[in-house]
């Protein structure tokens, strides 16, 4: 810099000395450092510029990735939240059901224990029966009646017992049945509505085909439009946090926001209507397409058309080449037949000539006798040359017509050369406008492919990452709620399953049960029958042994009253004393045991019969007890069962009922926004169908009137050429006919020629050979007259069949002249056919011509019908779509209310969550890896302060020095010289004063940055945690 100012000093020195050229150099230095100036701080600008950019990137990617983590957290404890509910209903299923079993088996065991209560009681019952039993040996008959009559008891009891345990078990089977088909119609429902489900998922997933194309478009202008407005309010809350100190800006920002909104709306609205116009657009090229398809398809008709008119010419032209062909061939026979009349005249004249010779010899040798006959044979000879000239005629004639017929035949096939020709080229024609058909139509298609390919990709790239996420979020709710369709059939199969087990265990140990206990009944019965017949026999035999013990002591007591009775005349009184005291002992004793008997007796009976009647009652009381107990546990499980079904089901339905409003509220938003969309479509299409109409009548108008041009020239065209054709043939075969007839006299002429000098030449010969035959007449006049007569039978003979082929001969040059005739009759026919083919083409054309205009006036009629109907329709369409419009930006306006409430919402707590971090961050105890990276970082925020305030010393010297050289520049130059140019120093202090004030940075930057620095601390603290 000291180095430029001691320069610039030179040249200000310099130029002050000079008066030469001092203003040009001056002026060119000032040029240069006022470049060198700007570009400067052009460079300084530019960097200040991108630096800051770079920094506002990286901080909206920092926030953005802050939002980001924020959002996905939300989602992942939305998502747990989800997940710890489903797992506590599960819970709650399953603890209900664990309680289910435990109550169950908490009452089967108390059922067993009953059980087991009355079995002992039972038992001991028995066995106090038994003892009676035991105790009551005497009285075995009544114990047999009255065992008999317990058992007849018991077993009315059983009976009874099974009877009504079989009409419980009806009944219960009963109950099942109907709870089966209870839950069988339950489950039929379920299925029905599953199906449903699925029927109306399957529609809905057909429908969503149709739609998403138009959703998802709209879906992705939806997003981005959210992902502008989570930008604005980002930066929103950026200026919040900011100046989160300033109470006073909350107004102006509410109303900002409100703004924000109010914009998004209508970018909203905007985008919409875009979308909307892109769709119309896209649907106006994809008429104009299909306009022209049908104008492709127009045209592919006219050239079919053409190609029909030019089959029929060629058709025409086959068969003129047909009949040129049957004329080639029946000249082709004529010129056969004329090569044979020429051979056989030929092989008749050399025979002629030999049979001359050998006549003109015979001649010579008969010449007297002939000289009488040379008359007639000169007049034979005259008569034949005039036969041999007329056939010579015939000959030339049928030769020339010959020719003529191959003249024709040749202008014929020259003509039908150039017709095929002009064929071949309306052939090329055809095929070139086919190979522009083609090239038109491969070019449309690969345009229609093109625009097609592009709206697709266009549309594919819009709708992939809307149609993904719809399709995830359909998928995942339809997983959710088959899963949860899935498990909620899983616990109502198994706790039916379980119900069922646990009724059939119940009833199976209810049966075992019973079964065991009437086993042990009837075992006990038989074990008790066989004691009481064995302790009656016992009894019996006691007794027996008894009344021997009896007799035995009657027995000694006769033996003692034997010997009382021997000792009674001693002791008579005593004896009678004696007798007096045993009997009355005896008979007092008998009264006494049968008194004490039959009181033991009666109560033994009076005791069976109450203990029995107690057992009975003991063993009813137990039944009834244990039936009320089963009624009651059955009661209480169908009751368990029926209100865990019930509330199982009315979880299901109500699940199945949230599914579906919300489904219903799906597909009643998409089916309206589809209407919408539909609507728009339709006014487009409508709107591209009038124009496609406008467009196909002018068309239509314009191809009926070039196509009529067209036939109208082509056919005067073909008219035209065949006439011109048809007058040269007919010229041209009338000059081949002058030819020939001039060929045929010319020939004739030179024939006759030289007949007479072969007639002058036989005369000579005659004459020479005159004398010899007069000399020879007389020789031979005999045998000469004899063979003169031969000769002239055979020459008659010879020229009668000469004359028989020549007529012949003539007979069929004069059918060839009929077929030549013949073929100049079908010729003019065909003129006339060609001719009238004109003049019915003409007629067509007139008659499609009409109706081309009938066609064009009905289709007027219907466009003005379908044109007002579309304007009616259109302006109900219009009203419609403004009442939707209105509907839609009222809801979007309280969607968007909604949107910004929940923000707010969402930054205070952000705002109280922050402050929390804050709070805990500012309580946290540092580590040492945490101090070392404070210092790191800390050393790095000096270094580059340091760096910075080296680099605002430097600009600060650079603008004195700058500010220096432009006081300096303005002291010299400004003595207004002329083309001198004086810079305003306060204008050039001002100039870059903003960019040279942010590079110096204010008080409150330097503040904004510092608190930056901090936070990015903070943040790689965090990170680095």
């Amino acid at each position: 810099m000291s180095k430029k100012i001691s320069q610039l000093t030179k040249v200000i020195h310099h130029l002050n000395s000079k008066d030469g050229d001092r203003d040009f150099d001056m002026q060119s230095m000032a040029g240069e450092y006022e470049s060198e100036i700007e570009q400067i701080l052009r460079d300084a600008a530019d960097r200040v510029n991108a630096f800051k950019q770079q920094l506002e990137t990286k901080r909206e990617d920092n926030r953005i990735q802050e939002v980001v983590k924020e959002l996905q957290a939300q989602h992942d404890a939305a998502r747990q939240e989800a997940l710890a509910q489903f797992e506590a209903y599960k819970q709650r299923t399953k603890d209900a059901e664990t309680a289910l079993h435990k109550a169950a088996e908490m009452k089967m065991n108390a059922l067993t224990g009953q059980v087991d209560t009355v079995r002992q009681e039972l038992q001991q019952r028995m066995a106090e029966l038994n003892a009676l039993k035991e105790s009551n040996h005497s009285s075995s008959e009544a114990q047999r009646k009255a065992l008999a009559l317990a058992k007849r008891e018991t077993e009315e009891a059983v009976k009874k017992g099974n009877k009504q345990f079989n009409a419980m078990l009806a009944e219960r089977m009963g109950m099942e049945d109907d709870l089966r088909q209870q839950l069988e119609a339950l489950q039929a429902r379920l299925q029905t509505a599953s199906t449903d489900n699925s029927s109306r998922a399957k529609e809905i997933g057909a429908e969503r085909k149709q739609w998403d194309a138009q959703r998802s478009a709209l879906v992705q202008e939806r997003q981005q439009a959210d992902a502008a407005w989570r930008l604005k309010v980002d930066r929103l809350l950026e200026e919040l946090e900011s100046e989160k100190e300033n109470g006073a800006r909350a107004v102006e920002l509410a109303e900002e926001r409100e703004q924000t909104v109010r914009q998004l709306s209508e970018h909203k609205a905007a985008m919409a209507l875009r979308l909307d116009n892109a769709e119309a657009s896209l649907q106006r090229k994809t008429d104009e397409l299909s306009g022209l398809a049908k104008s492709l398809r127009a045209a592919e008709a006219q050239v079919d058309l053409l190609k029909d008119d030019l089959l029929t010419a060629q058709q025409e032209v086959q068969r003129n080449a047909q009949r040129a062909q049957r004329a080639e061939d029946t000249a082709e026979a004529t010129h056969t037949r004329l090569e044979k009349l020429q051979a056989t005249f030929d092989a008749e004249h050399a025979e002629w000539r030999q049979q001359h010779t050998e006549s003109t010899s015979s001649a010579a040798r008969q010449r007297a006798h002939l000289q009488d006959q040379l008359a007639a044979a000169l007049a034979g000879h005259r008569t034949a040359e005039q036969r041999l000239q007329k056939c010579e005629k015939e000959l030339a004639t049928a030769t020339d017509e010959l020719a003529k017929t191959r003249e024709s035949n040749a202008q014929l096939v020259s003509q039908l050369t150039r017709e095929q020709s002009a064929a071949g080229d309306k052939g090329q024609q055809v095929r070139t406008l086919e190979a522009e058909l083609s090239m038109t139509r491969e070019q449309a298609r690969a345009d229609f492919a093109a625009a097609k390919a592009a709206a697709a990709a266009e549309l594919q790239a819009k709708l992939a990452a809307a149609a993904s996420q719809f399709e995830r979020k359909l998928d995942e709710e339809r997983g959710q709620h088959e899963q949860a369709q899935q498990e909620l059939r899983q616990q109502m199969r198994e706790a039916i399953a379980a119900a069922e087990r646990h009724s059939i265990d119940c009833q199976a140990r209810l049966q075992d049960t019973h079964q065991q206990a009437m086993r042990r009944l009837e075992g006990q019965h038989a074990e008790a029958l066989g004691e009481a017949e064995q302790r009656a026999t016992a009894a019996r035999e006691e007794g027996q042994a008894k009344k021997q013990h009896v007799a035995e002591l009657e027995r000694q007591l006769r033996q003692v009253k034997q010997e009382l009775g021997e000792m009674r005349g001693q002791k008579d009184q005593l004896e009678m004393q004696i007798r007096e005291q045993a009997d009355s002992a005896s008979s007092s004793q008998q009264t006494l045991s049968n008194q004490l008997a039959a009181a033991r007796a009666k109560q033994a009976a009076l005791e069976t019969q109450m203990r029995e009647e107690a057992v009975r009652g003991a063993v009813a009381a137990k039944v009834e007890q244990y039936q009320a107990e089963m009624r009651r546990l059955k009661e209480t499980i169908q009751e368990q069962g029926s209100a865990e079904r019930a509330q199982m089901l009315q979880d299901f339905q109500q699940a199945q009922d949230k599914l579906n409003a919300e489904w219903a509220t799906k597909v009643d938003n998409l089916s309206q926004l589809h209407e919408r969309s539909s609507q728009a479509r339709q006014a487009e299409a409508k709107a591209a169908r009038q124009d496609l109409v406008h467009r196909h009548q002018a068309e239509t108008e314009a191809a009926a009137q070039h196509h009529q041009a067209e036939l109208a020239t082509a056919l005067e065209q073909q008219a035209s050429e065949f006439r011109q054709a048809l007058e040269e043939a007919v010229t041209r075969h009338k000059a081949d006919l002058a030819a020939a007839n001039a060929r045929l006299q010319a020939a004739e002429q030179q024939h006759t020629q030289q007949l007479q000098a072969t007639v002058a030449d036989w005369t000579a010969t005659l004459a020479s050979t005159k004398e010899h035959a007069q000399h020879t007449q007389r020789v031979a006049a005999t045998a000469a007259d004899k063979r003169q007569a031969q000769a002239c039978q055979e020459l008659q003979r010879g020229y009668e069949a000469q004359l028989g082929r020549l007529r012949d001969d003539l007979a069929a040059a004069q059918r060839s002249v009929q077929t030549m005739q013949s073929t100049l009759a079908d010729l003019t026919s065909a003129k006339q056919y060609v001719e009238s083919k004109c003049a019915t083409l003409q007629a067509k054309l007139g008659s499609k011509t009409q109706e081309l205009q009938d066609t064009v006036g009905d289709l007027n009629m219907k466009h003005a019908a379908a044109s007002a109907a579309a304007e009616v329709e259109h302006k109900s369409e219009v009203e419609a779509m403004a009442e939707d419009h209105e509907a839609a930006i009222s809801a979007l306006q309280d969607e968007m209310a909604a949107a910004a409430a929940q923000a707010a919402s969402q930054y205070n707590q952000l705002n109280e969550r922050f402050t929390v971090l804050s709070a805990r961050f500012d309580a946290r105890e540092s580590r040492a890896e945490d101090l070392e990276l404070i210092a790191e970082l800390d050393a790095t925020v000096k270094s580059q302060a340091g760096e910075l305030r080296l680099l605002e010393e430097r600009l600060a010297q650079m603008r004195g020095e700058l500010l220096l050289r432009e006081e300096n520049y303005n002291k010299t130059f400004s003595n207004g010289g002329a083309g001198e140019k004086a810079l305003a120093v306060d204008k050039a202090l001002n100039a870059q004063q903003g960019v040279v004030d942010w590079m110096l940075k204010s008080s409150s930057k330097k503040k904004l940055l510092e608190e930056q620095a901090k936070n990015r601390r903070t943040t790689s603290f965090k990170a680095a945690r």
